[in-house]
């Protein structure tokens, strides 16, 4: 089979996967939130939300987890916190969104996608990226969402 050109492997990934939102590398917050990414005008079916380092995170103890903080409701995890110390340049960390454990891999570029579906239904509001220390590192993050609502879009924070 030929390869495929630029639109037709933009074409397919729409098709399975999704609207694509990236956030550009940024430092990783200092014990504290960082937002990501924010949900407006209805809900979204998120398909795959997943962060990279792009700076080694210092080898310091420090619990990293994923939240939305809904604009009407109660603040969740959509990925509970994993130990982050010393992930490596280009380790995944990857959001299942049904509050366990965020994946990570510390090598570079390879790491499980999903265990089950990965979809899950996200809220007009703000998902965040938790750290509980601070520590030197960075991360980027892709966003990959179908607009469950007329109306609904994300967007880089």
């Amino acid at each position: 089979m030929p390869s495929l050109n630029e639109s037709q492997r933009q074409a397919a990934g729409l098709m399975t996967l999704g609207i694509p939102v990236q956030k550009a590398s940024a430092t990783i917050p200092q014990g504290t939130t960082q937002d990501l990414f924010t949900v407006a005008g209805g809900r979204v079916v998120i398909t795959l939300l997943f962060g990279e380092v792009t700076t080694i995170l210092g080898a310091t103890a420090n619990n990293i987890s994923v939240e939305v903080v809904p604009t009407v409701g109660t603040t969740y995890i959509i990925a509970s916190a994993i130990e982050g110390n010393a992930l490596e340049l280009g380790g995944l960390m990857v959001v299942e969104g049904d509050g366990t454990a965020l994946m990570i891999t510390g090598k570079a570029g390879a790491g499980p996608i999903i265990s089950g579906t990965g979809r899950w239904i996200c809220p007009v509001g703000v998902i965040k990226f938790r750290t509980v220390a601070s520590t030197t590192g960075a991360s980027k993050w892709t966003c990959f969402y179908f607009p469950l609502d007329d109306g609904a879009s994300v967007v880089s924070a």
